[in-house]
């Protein structure tokens, strides 16, 4: 079989090493075996069939080093697909001898140390992809720089590494066929360049989760076949489908000149920036919008009420922010909302009854006036009001106070019983004072200390009845035992009073 040319058993079941017997094949050209449970490491033999133009093992389980010859015994490969394995060590600089290489794969895999500055010697390279492993560049990304002369590149793909250094303004000079760069999700500092705008190719540009400050510049706008990235200012892009700017230190405020303009935008994310200014109310043009997250911002003012025209918004995050005002009643047209998070703010207000019926996880912060008992504010699990001290009513579990009305009504309905018993004590007492002021018995002062201990048990009574939590309050059968103990005891003091006072004046 040293004739073989072609051998693909991709897509299967096939396990254990792979047999160093396949070196023999010295005319093969075509080698897939990738998407398999195959282990262990590479035989070298592989590695030294010249005649390979094809070589992709990928998704596996096979581990160990790329040959640091590579490029040496494979002169002759175009597509060469290593991605999702357990690879490690560096990534060989004799790659570059590889000339005809037109894709480059080593993603997700343990590889480590620098980027090999000399790739771009491969011009025939249209996709690179070194995403997912522990690949450094110790501040310095200039193989970037070589990467210029790769012109018909098309993917660039170095995500989740760990690169760090400052962009460098040749970025703007990679080519212009580059449909996706993503860079994401490394330690990279420093500003966007100006020259980023020059990429006029781009539908996807990837470069959040990094430390880049300053603002995003307004080049960008030329990025007319953008769908997915971090926008910019003045942009014209008009095709934007998802704008991700988050977590990184971006400053300055929101451009309202570009946001207007991505009406087609599905999902803005600015998460975890230094962003301030006012949410622009430009964001009610984008009326496809579905997610709008804005969240771990410096942003202030009223929350726009413009957004009501984005009807097919499901989730708006504005937490920890320090917006103010009212909950825009225009809201209520929001009938796709399923995620409201307006926490860590500075809200004021009721919250509205119409976010019964559609929020999921609202906890505005410093509002005021009656919680809704209807729709998502029936279960506890949905919603948090957290931070709240001016809130009242509610379901039961949440341990509000009555709303003022709601007390108003209690009191309209408070027994008649109780409250006879409390007249008839302090008619006892107005009667002892009148008594003791003309004189008419000096064992009155001697009652005087009971009376004060009836008295006592009424104050007692009624603090219990207005303790702020439901269930620190005295039950209302518990209240009319003890008021009627406080009566009886009173009153059956009095009669014998009064018997003693009749006899006294019968033997006088």
């Amino acid at each position: 079989m040293s004739s073989l040319l072609y051998l693909s058993l991709a897509r299967n079941h096939l396990q254990g090493n792979i047999p160093t017997e396949l070196g023999q094949l010295s005319s093969l050209k075509f080698l897939q075996l990738s998407s398999n449970n195959l282990s262990g490491t590479v035989p070298k033999q592989l590695y030294n069939i010249s005649s390979i133009n094809f070589f992709a093992i990928a998704d596996n389980q096979l581990q160990g080093q790329i040959p640091p010859y590579i490029g040496l015994s494979l002169p002759n490969l175009e597509i060469t697909a290593l991605s999702l394995n357990k690879f490690s060590g560096p990534i060989p600089t004799s790659i570059v001898n590889s000339s005809m290489l037109t894709n480059l794969e080593m993603a997700f895999n343990s590889l480590s140390g620098p980027i090999p500055k000399n790739l771009g010697s491969l011009n025939n390279l249209q996709v690179l992809n070194f995403g997912v492993n522990f690949l450094e560049s110790y501040n310095d990304l200039s193989f970037l720089t070589s990467l210029t002369n790769c012109t018909n590149l098309s993917f660039l793909y170095l995500s989740l590494n760990n690169l760090t250094g400052v962009l460098p303004s040749s970025i703007g000079n990679l080519s212009t066929n580059l449909i996706e760069l993503r860079i994401d999700r490394n330690h990279i500092s420093g500003t966007i360049p100006e020259e980023m705008g020059n990429l006029v190719g781009l539908q996807f540009l990837g470069l959040h989760n990094n430390m880049l400050r300053g603002r995003i510049p307004d080049s960008i706008g030329k990025l007319s076949k953008l769908k997915y990235f971090v926008a910019s200012r003045n942009s014209n892009c008009s095709r934007l489908e998802v704008l991700d700017l988050s977590w990184n230190r971006l400053n300055g405020t929101i451009p309202k000149e570009a946001i207007g303009r991505w009406s087609v935008s599905r999902a803005l994310y600015f998460v975890a920036n230094r962003l301030t200014g006012t949410l622009p109310p430009e964001v009610g043009n984008c009326k496809n919008l579905i997610t709008l997250d804005v969240s771990n911002n410096t942003l202030h003012g009223k929350i726009p009420s413009s957004l009501e025209n984005c009807v097919m918004l499901e989730t708006l995050c504005l937490q920890v922010n320090s917006f103010e005002g009212d909950i825009p009643s225009s809201f209520q047209k929001l009938k796709s909302m399923q995620v409201l998070d307006f926490a860590e703010n500075n809200l004021s207000g009721q919250i509205p009854e119409f976010l019964g019926t559609w929020a999921y996880a609202m906890h505005p912060k410093i509002l005021r006036g009656k919680v809704p008992i209807k729709g998502v504010f029936e279960n506890i699990s949905e919603f948090s009001v957290d931070g709240n001290n001016e809130l009242c009513g509610g379901i039961k579990p949440l341990g509000l106070p009555d709303c003022p009305t709601e007390i108003a009504k209690k009191r309209e309905s408070f027994p008649r019983r109780a409250i006879i018993a409390t007249a008839e004590i302090v008619e006892t007492w107005l009667n002892f004072e009148d008594e003791a002021a003309i004189g008419q018995n000096g064992r009155i002062n001697r009652a005087i200390g009971d009376i004060w201990k009836c008295l006592g048990s009424v104050l007692s009574i009624g603090l219990s009845c207005s303790a702020d939590s439901p269930s620190e309050r005295m039950n209302i059968k518990d209240v009319l035992r003890e008021l009627h103990k406080a009566r009886n005891m009173l009153l059956g003091d009095q009669r014998r009073r009064r018997v003693h006072v009749s006899v006294h004046q019968r033997r006088r």
